[in-house]
C-alpha cells in the first residue's frame, strides 16, 4: 500500500497540472488513501504513544511506592535506633530526679527551687512565694514534734554543693558555710 502511494504521487507529479482535477484517479486514491490508512495510522501511532505514557508512568508510581516503603522502614528503624532508647534514658533519668526530690527534707521546698533555676527568678521571690506555701507538713523523716533531724542546720534552699548550704557536720562536696 505504502509502494503504490508513492507510485501514483510520482505520477501525479509527472501529470500535467491542467489534468489534476477533483476527479483525477490519482488524487481519488491519495484522499482515499490519506483519509483511511493514514488516519487508522495516526490512531495506531497515539495508542503506542499512550501505552509507552502509561507504561512510563506505572514504572513511576512502582518507584515511588518503593521509596514511601523504604521511608517508612527507615522512620520505624530511626524510631526503635535513636528515639525509644532516648525516651527510656529520660524517663530513667526522671524517675532518678523524682527520687533525689522525694530525698530533700519536707521543709525544703524543692518547687521553688526549680521555679528558680528554671525560669531564673530572684531568690527574694522564690522565698517570699515559699513561706506563702509552706505550712506545717509531716513526713516519715520528721520528728514527733515536726522537726527534721539536725535541726536548724537545713534551710529552704539549701542543696549540696550550691552556695548558702548548710549540711550537718558540713558534709557534702562543698560550698557549705
Amino acid at each position: 500500500m505504502a509502494t503504490r502511494f508513492i507510485e501514483e504521487t510520482q505520477l501525479l507529479m509527472a501529470d500535467d497540472p491542467r489534468d489534476i482535477n477533483i476527479s483525477n484517479p490519482r488524487l481519488e486514491f491519495l484522499w482515499q488513501f490519506g483519509l483511511n490508512d493514514v488516519f487508522d495510522g495516526m490512531i495506531m501511532a497515539d495508542k503506542a504513544f499512550r501505552a509507552g505514557v502509561q507504561q512510563s508512568f506505572v514504572q513511576l508510581r512502582t518507584i515511588h511506592t518503593v521509596v514511601f516503603v523504604l521511608s517508612l522502614f527507615g522512620a520505624i528503624l530511626l524510631w526503635l535506633a535513636l528515639v525509644r532508647p532516648t525516651l527510656k534514658r529520660a524517663g530513667k533519668e526522671s524517675l532518678q530526679i523524682a527520687e533525689m526530690l522525694s530525698q530533700l527534707p519536707p521543709q525544703m521546698d524543692a518547687e521553688a527551687i526549680i521555679a528558680q533555676v528554671v525560669l531564673g527568678e530572684a531568690e527574694d521571690e522564690v522565698a517570699a512565694a515559699s513561706t506563702k506555701k509552706a505550712g506545717p507538713r509531716q513526713s516519715s523523716s520528721t520528728g514527733m514534734n515536726g522537726s527534721v533531724p539536725g535541726g536548724s542546720m537545713y534551710n529552704k534552699r539549701s542543696m549540696d554543693g550550691i552556695p548558702g548550704i548548710r549540711m550537718p557536720g558540713g558534709g557534702g562536696a562543698g560550698g557549705g558555710n
